[in-house]
């Protein structure tokens, strides 16, 4: 069983600004595992795998604009498959912690979605 909590970046940050800001707040290597339509680079943080790209390719849905938030990290927790005890609360603040730094570093809008059906937080420009 996983669980998915993913951060989606609007504005106009590289595929690279985001993968360098991504490498040293959480100080770990995001690898490139292939590159088709977009970019597609993946890391693990003790035991959460972490997915970088650009080219989701998803459609607005939800009530959420996933047309204007080119870029997407995902962040996938694995139950009893981790290095740590990563309970609820852990895993959401790294994920929230990283939204906030790119929001404040890129000047964009980031949103935290939770299976990708619901917005639970917002920072940057016009968040709600």
């Amino acid at each position: 069983m996983s669980e998915t909590v993913s951060v989606f970046v609007s504005g106009n940050p590289t595929i690279e600004e985001c993968r360098n800001a991504i490498e040293k707040h959480l100080q770990i290597l995001l690898v490139q595992r292939m590159d088709t339509d977009g970019h597609l680079f993946e890391g693990v943080i003790s035991g959460v795998w972490v997915t970088l790209f650009d080219n989701h390719g998803l459609d607005d849905d939800c009530g959420i604009e996933f047309t204007q938030f080119p870029v997407e990290i995902d962040f996938t927790r694995y139950a009893r498959n981790n290095s740590l005890d990563w309970n609820e609360t852990i895993f959401f603040s790294l994920v929230v912690s990283l939204s906030e730094r790119l929001s404040e570093q890129f000047r964009a809008r980031c949103i935290v979605v939770k299976n990708l059906q619901q917005i639970v937080r917002s920072f940057g420009p016009a968040a709600d």
